[in-house]
């Protein structure tokens, strides 16, 4: 029998071995059962206080006070969560046995579990380097990787936070400047008011821009510090180079791109699809089917990641596919490594820089476009 837990085993090992073995001493011994549960409420708190660089010293219920506080998670996650471990802490002193308790707290563990798979802990920004039209990589991929340093020091260094999210700014500023043919000889505001002159962006996106342009420079310049600067205030930025991120993202994925997505629900007539945060559908008849014809939607699992085929995005709404869509990625990157396997490790390089910045280094192009 399939376990409930599986669709952690990818990316969470030990979550999913907790899990499977709380489902199979379900019977046999509950007290284990329960043991196993709470672990997993245990490990999913010291998982979010790792990524977002809590003090270790706390104990566990000051950490998930401040994870609350952080709005990290809501106040029915830490009740789920607090539950768990104090049954765990009961059954480890008490020999506490109950089936009853361990059928209730064994759905509470996989909605738990599930929340926590679609929270992507890994990384907010990691969905803008999972998009697959070779063309098309370079400047998502950068926007992930300064946007992953942007996270990594929120808590820990403000000032270098702000100037990555102030870069991130910058480089959407850079892409929209190139996509839509503008003369890039004009300073970094003009070039931001330029582009909500054209209409190319909103007021709300303007106005972000220009926040992320004057924090950065701030931060630069060392106006600001850990002291001066709020965590509030740096999520608040961070929140705002996600928003742009997304809306950048979703206006340049076209039908016929394979991206990676995690499913949220599985419908009866369609499955939901988280993209990062985006949501995308992917209708009954974009499902396979098995040799009856009936649909096979009920043998993917909620909270994985799989690959998908995008097949509409009208700025609304994004419909997926999930028909070949395996084979059409293994092509998609077979090709990308075929103009790259005739580079080795040591090799020199003429190359043409395209873009330099502070936080993730030098983007270059090599022969034939080739990005680096």
């Amino acid at each position: 029998m399939q376990s409930k837990f599986e669709f952690l085993e990818d990316q969470f090992p030990k979550l999913a071995s907790y899990g499977k073995n709380a489902e199979e001493a379900l019977d046999s011994d509950n007290n284990i059962c329960l043991l196993n549960l709470g672990r997993i409420a245990e490990t999913i708190t010291e998982i979010l206080c790792r990524a977002n660089n809590i003090e270790k010293n706390l104990d566990l219920l000051k950490k998930l006070e401040k994870l609350t506080r952080l709005d990290i998670i809501n106040s029915e996650i830490e009740q789920k969560i607090k539950t768990l471990i104090e049954i765990k802490n009961e059954a480890e002193e008490n020999n506490y046995d109950s089936e009853m308790a361990c059928l209730r707290l064994m759905t509470a563990a996989q909605e738990l579990c599930e929340w926590f798979a679609l929270k992507q802990v890994e990384n907010k920004f990691e969905f803008l380097a999972e998009l697959f039209p070779p063309d098309f990589i370079p400047p998502l991929v950068e926007l992930a990787e300064i946007g992953r340093e942007a996270e990594e020091n929120l808590f820990t260094n403000t000032r270098y936070c702000l100037i990555c999210l102030g870069d991130v700014g910058e480089a959407i500023v850079d892409y929209l400047i190139s996509a839509n043919s503008i003369s890039a000889q004009r300073d970094h505001l003009d070039r931001i008011n330029v582009l909500f002159n054209l209409e190319i962006i909103r007021s709300d996106k303007k106005d972000a821009l220009h926040s992320l342009r004057i924090a950065r420079n701030n931060a630069a310049h060392e106006r600001y510090n850990n002291t001066y600067t709020s965590e509030e205030e740096a999520q608040s930025l961070l929140e705002k180079v996600l928003k742009l991120c997304e809306w950048l993202f979703k206006n340049v994925l076209k039908p016929g791109y394979i991206v990676k997505g995690r499913i949220a629900e599985i419908n009866e007539d369609s499955i939901s699809v988280l993209i990062g945060r985006l949501p995308a559908t992917v209708p009954l008849n974009e499902i396979p089917v098995n040799e009856d014809g009936d649909s096979l939607k009920d043998s993917y699992i909620k909270g994985k990641k799989y690959i998908f085929k995008v097949i509409e995005n009208d700025g609304d709404n994004i419909n997926l596919s999930l028909l070949e869509a395996d084979k059409e990625y293994n092509s998609k990157v077979a090709e990308i490594k075929r103009k790259y396997e005739k580079y080795n490790y040591g090799q020199e390089l003429k190359a043409k820089i395209i873009r330099i910045n502070n936080s993730s280094g030098a983007f270059v192009e090599l022969k034939n476009g080739l990005p680096a």
